[in-house]
């Protein structure tokens, strides 16, 4: 009786986080303002910062980072690359003088990715496709071996919706035979949500677990075989992970709710992965942790931000950051990338775990944001 309250309860939250973010607007639904990320100075290209690197208060970069510095010129392997956020982070790597080997699913996503580079950006890419999802931790694909093969440094920016979408096709599953398959999980589980989600695993779909938990450990894994591969002169030297607020706080309103699927337990699985394979290995770790994601780019609309393509008016650009998983609010997907990015160079953000939202008031510059970051890992 309790599970059958289940879905209702989801329709609820969505329902409300709507409302939220209605309210947040500047105009009605029925005349809505553009999104900000289309105009002007607004656009998520344009509110992307670069950032250069900052040791610790008292303690130069050059001393903290002991040979960690991920040079300009060097490759960073991006593993989910096609998403929202993974290509803003692509971009902006090639902006700031990186190489990139981006990680796909497939040859569609990777061509979406190189449309959306341009011309000019796209040399500076090299596609690889692996499906992380469908692996193992002892049996990575080979194609992620090869990105993270050579590559300095990896940012993770794969993941899943915390509930069922067609986001979560997979295993011979369409995207629109999803909702049936979720319906015959649940009812012939006795309509227990867990028991439901595990056999939707099972089967292939692209649950929170498949996604954010074990792909997660078989990209940490590959990245322990890239460090204690790489030559001496050419180590494997960091990875930052895209997480989620509420990692630690799941067990609490109104992270409980957000888990009904599994997603936080998930993340938070993928982020001890993370943190052991590091320790085992010898290579930095960062875990970034955003609230809701909101802003463009709207090309994968399975994500309640991207379906209804909701948007804070001009105004929410300022940035905060807190250590561990203390604060919430929502986080502009251009912020997220950017931070994503900034990471790599930021020697504060070494072994750190944090939060990042942003809040009303201007975007800060870039030794102002720089300096935020570097005070709050302090």
């Amino acid at each position: 009786r309790r599970a059958t309250t289940v879905l209702p309860l989801l329709l609820l939250v969505c329902a409300v986080l709507l409302s939220v973010h209605n309210l947040r607007r500047t105009s009605s639904w029925g005349s809505p303002a553009p999104p900000a990320f289309l105009t002007g100075r607004g656009s998520w290209e344009a509110r992307l910062l670069t950032v250069g690197g900052r040791g610790r208060s008292g303690t130069s970069a050059a001393a903290r980072a002991g040979g960690l510095d991920i040079a300009k010129g060097s490759t960073v392997a991006v593993v989910g690359a096609s998403g929202n956020v993974g290509k803003l982070a692509v971009l902006r790597l090639v902006d700031e003088g990186y190489s990139v080997h981006a990680v796909v699913r497939s040859p569609a996503a990777g061509q979406r990715l190189l449309d959306f580079l341009g011309e000019e950006r796209r040399t500076q890419v090299r596609l690889f496709e692996a499906d992380v999802a469908r692996a193992t931790p002892d049996a990575p694909p080979e194609a992620l071996e090869g990105a993270l093969s050579g590559a300095a440094a990896a940012i993770v920016c794969t993941g899943t919706t915390a509930f069922p979408t067609k986001a979560w096709a997979g295993g011979g599953v369409g995207a629109d035979d999803v909702s049936g398959k979720v319906w015959q999980a649940w009812s012939g589980n006795g309509f227990d949500f867990k028991k439901a989600v595990a056999a939707l695993t099972a089967a292939g779909l692209n649950t929170p677990d498949a996604v954010d938990a074990r792909g997660v450990e078989v990209i940490a894994a590959a990245a322990g075989r890239a460090a204690a591969a790489a030559p001496a002169d050419r180590p494997f030297k960091h990875l930052v992970l895209m997480s989620s607020i509420g990692v630690r706080r799941r067990d609490s309103f109104p992270f409980v709710v957000l888990n009904a699927a599994g997603v936080l337990d998930a993340k938070a699985v993928g982020e001890a992965a993370v943190q052991a394979a590091a320790q085992q290995k010898g290579f930095a770790w960062t875990i970034v942790r955003p609230g809701q994601l909101f802003g463009g780019p709207y090309e994968n609309n399975f994500y309640l931000g991207t379906l209804f393509q909701l948007d804070k008016d001009a105004s929410t650009k300022a940035v905060t950051f807190r250590q561990g998983d203390e604060i919430a609010g929502d986080t502009l997907r251009s912020t997220l990338a950017e931070v994503l990015v900034q990471s790599l160079s930021n020697s504060a953000a070494r072994n750190a775990e944090f939060t990042v939202i942003n809040v009303k008031g201007d975007a800060p510059d870039v030794g102002q944001m720089q300096e935020m970051l570097t005070t709050a890992l302090a």
